[in-house]
């Protein structure tokens, strides 16, 4: 799921995505969120973006600027 990419306000634009991963940022799924946040990126833009992606639990996984 993807929360947040839809809105822009120009000061800091955030967006959420929420995976079924199983891992944290300290595990094996860290590269899968990794992967999850730069595929973000090339699809969104903006000057002061970041993503967020959790894991399964609403723990951070990786973050990322867009």
């Amino acid at each position: 799921m993807v929360q947040g990419a839809d809105k822009s306000n120009g000061l800091l634009d955030t967006a959420q995505i929420h995976t079924d991963c199983a891992g944290d940022i300290m595990s094996d799924d860290a590269g899968k969120g990794e992967l999850i946040a730069s595929a973000f990126a090339d699809w969104k833009d903006s000057k002061n973006g970041l993503v967020t992606v959790y894991n399964a639990s609403g723990e951070l996984l990786s973050n990322g600027n867009y």
